[in-house]
């Protein structure tokens, strides 16, 4: 892939190799595909080139994280066929120098965005037929989304962050940036998205990129994470009123049967998919998911024995026999044939005859948010919405809450999947822990295999101080038990959470 950049690339690496984030192919570049900005940023064309750039520089990091995710959380486990860079991963034993846990592609978008955001107003001048003031207020806001994204999560796997400024001149800048914690970078990323939900132009703004990261779902995850969780609730919910219209209500557009269309087809589910990143073989750009999860391909990577049997215990609203019919067996998971106790991921092969390694990859949905919402409101002591967002959702209320009022189409997570709904005990010392956990356990079915499960045991176990609540749940699903010891001593202690970074 060939990104229109201005040039600084020689710069960039020098960077990379002082945060030590940077291969020596970084980019691939070559001298003679430098282009300078006086030469690219004419007009409008070059602008959704870069951006375009941008947005591609996904599909490096998407796979990974979904690995990542599911070998450190309780979601995945390598199989006999797993070499030992996905081993050593499950195995909370990786060493800095797995190509699993390279994070310079998280700093690659970062770098890009800057350097396109510089130079986006004087295209303004020079294309005004084709690119507007508007227009160019959309491409910004999305530019930081994409950019505060991308820090966002450098900085949960990682624990720390560099900060990379607009402009680098020279090779001195490199080594003197700023280096800050977790806590501090989200904070920084709050001060630099807030702005640009509150422009004037918002609503219009909104309306011009499709398929664009949401950056009020994205600050509302960013609140949840500091524990702010009446702002995370204000901001969730707004994202799934964006764009002025009835979408992202979990509705009963995918439900039943409909469900897996999700993920057949995610650039195309506009009521559920915020944004996805789209890969085509076609065109080059494979996504090698189905390789680590087919069973008829390299099958090194399976489902976890508790995610199947969660599935398996799930209860359906009329059906007596136990089981969770739209989003298991034959959607997120499968039995290999011949071999029904065998399983394998089948998320990312839902299509018939479809394109081999051509599955999009989702990074915000409307399923997704309503459980942050939920997990957001039940810690601000309004646990009836919260298990009304989980359960049987807003159309069953009557009169609706306030904040609810166009909300007549939600169906709730579970309710557009005909499961029955969660119910707290009666008697329940701390209903607040139950409700947090079952939304944590309808987060781990409804997104399983979306990159999700690992960051939102480490947020709650931070929100408990209680890194046992994190190393116990990990460490459930080793079936070997002086190993699923080990893991627990290792994840007890939450400096171990953070991977590691060449030093």
């Amino acid at each position: 892939m060939s990104l229109k950049l201005s040039g600084r690339i020689v710069v960039f690496c020098a960077l990379f190799a002082v945060i030590n984030a940077c291969s020596d192919d970084f980019y691939e570049a070559k001298i003679g595909d430098k282009i300078y900005p006086d030469q690219h940023y004419k007009d409008a064309r070059d602008v959704w080139s870069s951006y375009s750039g941008i947005v591609l520089l996904l599909q490096e990091i998407m796979p990974n994280h979904i690995l990542v995710d599911g070998l450190l959380s309780d979601q995945m486990e390598p199989t006999a066929a797993a070499d030992a860079e996905l081993v050593t991963l499950y195995n909370h034993s990786v060493s800095a120098g797995n190509s699993l846990i390279d994070g310079a592609a998280y700093y690659k978008v970062i770098v890009s965005a800057n350097d396109v955001l510089l130079n986006l107003d004087a295209v303004v001048e020079k294309d005004k037929l084709n690119y507007d003031s508007l227009t160019n207020v959309s491409v910004k806001r999305a530019l930081i989304t994409y950019r505060s994204w991308a820090y966002f999560n450098y900085v949960r796997l990682y624990g720390s962050a560099t900060i990379l400024p607009l402009e680098l001149v020279s090779i001195d800048d490199a080594a003197n940036l700023e280096v800050v914690d977790r806590e501090t970078m989200l904070r920084r990323l709050v001060d630099d998205l807030t702005p640009i939900l509150h422009d004037s132009e918002d609503a219009l703004a909104e309306l011009i990129i499709d398929n664009s990261l949401n950056s009020k779902a994205l600050l509302g995850e960013i609140y949840l994470e500091l524990n702010e969780y009446a702002l995370a609730a204000e901001y969730l919910r707004a994202a799934c009123e964006s764009y002025g219209r009835n979408n992202y209500k979990v509705d009963k557009k995918y439900n039943r049967e409909n469900y897996a269309g999700i993920f057949i087809s995610p650039i195309g589910a506009i009521s559920e998919v915020f944004a996805s990143v789209p890969f085509s073989f076609e065109d080059g750009q494979q996504n090698p998911l189905e390789v680590y999860f087919r069973h008829d391909y390299d099958y090194t990577i399976k489902p976890s024995g508790v995610l199947v049997d969660l599935f398996k215990l799930q209860k359906p609203v009329t059906d007596t026999v136990l089981g969770d019919k739209f989003r298991g067996m034959g959607v997120s998971f499968d039995s290999i044939p011949n071999s029904p106790t065998e399983f394998y991921i089948s998320k990312y092969s839902l299509e018939p005859n479809a394109v081999p390694y051509s599955a999009d990859i989702i990074m915000y949905r409307a399923s997704d948010i309503h459980l942050l919402l939920a997990e957001a409101y039940n810690n601000i002591d309004q646990p009836e919405i919260a298990l009304t967002l989980m359960n049987d959702g807003m159309r069953q209320l009557s009169p609706r809450p306030t904040d609810f009022r166009t909300w007549a189409s939600n169906e709730g997570v579970r309710g557009r999947v005909f499961l029955k709904s969660i119910t707290i005990p009666d008697g329940t010392a701390d209903a607040k822990t139950y409700l947090d956990n079952m939304i944590l356990e309808e987060r781990a079915l409804e997104l399983a295999f979306e990159g999700k499960r690992w960051f939102d045991l480490m947020r709650v176990a931070r929100r408990r101080n209680d890194p046992a609540f994190l190393a116990n749940t990990v460490a459930a699903k080793y079936s070997n038990p002086a190993v699923a010891e080990r893991v627990k001593q290792v994840l007890s202690d939450e400096n171990n959470w953070y991977l590691p970074t060449v030093k």
